[in-house]
């Protein structure tokens, strides 16, 4: 249970210790009053966090400081009233945007642009020199190497390699690295991502992000269901959960998925040593159970229009077997390519953009459960209220934490982009298609 004062005591509470400015010349300040907003941006398919903070200046902090890009700025925040830390975040200022004099020219508003130095420190380095062991390790080797205060999540990935990086960045090279991984845990997700969120840094594959349990439940209650009474403690915490705003930003467009390989595709590789050509097939029904997923069912019904022919998208690679005497194969382009292409994809397939009350729990990478209604007319007494095929289970892909710092009223929103590679109700077979007839003989999807 949290302190007495420790409350949650309005919508889109948050409470800020400070957001220090300290330069590398050796000055400090707290700009806490001068700040009137502050965004922060975590994005599973970004590496580091960045943000900005708008300045309203009526001292010339920005000549007298002076603000150069040699500062640092450092921001308290949380959510009160559920037991959550204090977030104590450091960036580097790295730009100055948008900057205007006011009408008086009494004073100035500007962003400080900020990001985290590890994305300076990579940028400034390069790494020319062969690695090799399990491609999980490696990352590991390379970020104690580079950065050292960081802290890292690091899932073990399956196979050993050899790899001669070529003056490339250390971000670049992870990067790279992340696209030939592939989990040593059964299904063997192959969809890796390297990324930053409040917690530290994440290389994980989606698949594994998508089998852990949800941290909060959202929902957008409609018209006439919710009864409670406004006063009550869980009305409360009802508004807290409730989705002030939602947009659905992809639902699907079957050609593009179709063109990117989502459903069929073909891979042809030529051993260059071996002189010899090898051909792997994806099909996306048939496939489906290969990676780990946030939903149970295809957004296809097991008899569809576009994973019949694996023909549709093709890819060819080169490779040279015996390439390391140590490593037999290094470039087995078979057991990542197709479905890493494939199961990125079906994260695009379905998304949404919601806006709640500031969380500062929720993460990138973090699972939700949400529900939204239903467009057919309801009423009270209706228990099944909700969309079934928009409602579920999500990934939350990006994550805007906005504070807003106006005099002494403070608001804090979280702005989420949800994805999800399946859905929670079987798509309708032919033969079960408006609720007629028996099921589909083909039982692989019924649960």
């Amino acid at each position: 249970m949290p302190a007495d004062n420790d409350t949650y005591t309005k919508l889109n509470d948050v409470e800020i210790t400070s957001i220090m400015l300290k330069s590398d010349q050796g000055g400090e300040t707290n700009i806490i009053h001068k700040v009137k907003h502050f965004s922060l941006f975590e994005d599973v398919y970004t590496n580091c966090l960045s943000g900005y903070a708008l300045v309203v200046d009526a001292h010339n902090l920005i000549n007298h400081f002076p603000i150069i890009g040699q500062e640092t700025i450092t921001i308290g925040f949380r959510t009160p009233g559920f037991s959550d830390k204090f977030h104590e975040l450091s960036f580097d200022v790295h730009a100055i945007t948008e900057r205007a004099k006011s009408d008086n020219d009494k004073s100035e508003i500007y962003k400080l642009d900020f990001v985290s130095k590890e994305l300076r420190l990579s940028e400034s380095s390069e790494i020319s020199k062969s690695v090799s062991g399990r491609i999980s390790d490696i990352v590991i080797n390379l970020l104690k190497d580079s950065f050292s205060d960081i802290s890292a999540t690091v899932l073990k990935t399956k196979g050993e390699y050899k790899f001669v990086i070529p003056s490339w960045q250390i971000f670049e090279t992870i990067d790279w690295l992340t696209e030939r991984s592939v989990s040593d845990e059964f299904p063997h997700n192959a969809n890796y991502l390297f990324f930053q969120r409040k917690d530290g840094y994440l290389f994980i594959p989606l698949g594994a992000l998508s089998k852990r349990k949800s941290v909060a439940h959202y929902e957008s209650s409609p018209a006439g269901i919710v009864t409670d009474d406004p006063r009550s403690s869980s009305n409360h915490l009802r508004k807290y959960y409730n989705i002030q705003d939602i947009t659905i930003l992809n639902n699907f467009d079957r050609l593009s998925e179709q063109r990117l390989g989502m459903y069929s595709s073909n891979l042809t590789v030529h051993d260059s040593l071996k002189k010899s050509i090898t051909k792997t097939h994806r099909m996306y029904i048939n496939n489906f159970d290969d990676t780990d997923r946030t939903e149970a069912h295809p957004y296809l019904p097991v008899n569809n229009r576009y994973s019949s022919n694996s023909n549709s998208v093709g890819f060819i690679r080169s490779r040279h077997s015996k390439m390391h005497d140590s490593h037999e194969n290094t470039q087995d382009h078979e057991n990542w390519l197709l479905k890493r292409e494939a199961t990125l994809g079906e994260y695009d397939t379905l998304k949404l953009e919601i806006t709640v009350a500031g969380n500062s729990k929720l993460n990138a990478g973090d699972c939700i459960d949400i529900r939204v209604p239903s467009s057919e007319p309801l009423k009270k007494q209706d228990s099944d209220w909700y969309d079934k095929y928009l409602s579920g289970k999500y990934i939350i892909t990006s994550i805007r934490h906005a504070i807003d710092i106006l005099d002494s009223v403070k608001e804090y929103k979280c702005t989420m982009e949800l994805s999800r590679c399946g859905i929670s109700e079987k798509t309708p077979d032919k033969s079960t298609f408006m609720g007629s007839g028996k099921e589909n003989s083909d039982k692989r999807f019924i649960r």
